[in-house]
């Protein structure tokens, strides 16, 4: 159902669907993440997510964005609209924001004796950082 909260691993997985934004679009986008993830990084802070909401586009959409001539602008709600203009993508990065401490360190360590490493998420800031970027360049198309 489209009213339904999913995860990242419910959705960006290599037979769902993409958010189509175009390349312009993408390169900013990401290059925002990029900073955005950044700053946070700079702070030892992890456990953040992507709050990815969709809705259908609407004339209005499409006739804001014809208006701005192309550029990668939001519209005036605040939402990208899609490469082919059928949908309106909202994103923000959200979560708790945990600080990488000692005790994150420990639960690291300790779940990386268990589980595959790669696939825990109590990660170190830049590891956090990579994964959350390279997450959102898998899906934005």
């Amino acid at each position: 159902p489209a009213d339904v909260a999913r995860k990242d691993s419910d959705f960006g997985d290599a037979s769902r669907r993409r958010v189509h934004v175009g390349a312009r679009l993408r390169a900013l986008l990401l290059a925002r993440a990029e900073r955005d993830a950044l700053f946070l990084e700079r702070f030892a802070l992890t456990d953040y997510s992507l709050l990815l909401g969709v809705r259908r586009a609407t004339p209005a959409d499409r006739a804001h964005a014809a208006d701005a001539g192309g550029t990668c602008a939001p519209l005036p709600c605040g939402a990208w609209l899609s490469a082919d203009g059928c949908e309106c993508y909202y994103m923000a990065i959200i979560d708790t924001l945990t600080q990488y401490n000692l005790k994150k360190r420990g639960e690291h360590v300790f779940k990386s004796l268990r589980f595959d490493k790669d696939g825990i998420s109590a990660q170190p800031p830049d590891v956090y950082r990579e994964r959350f970027v390279n997450y959102l360049s898998r899906i934005l198309v």
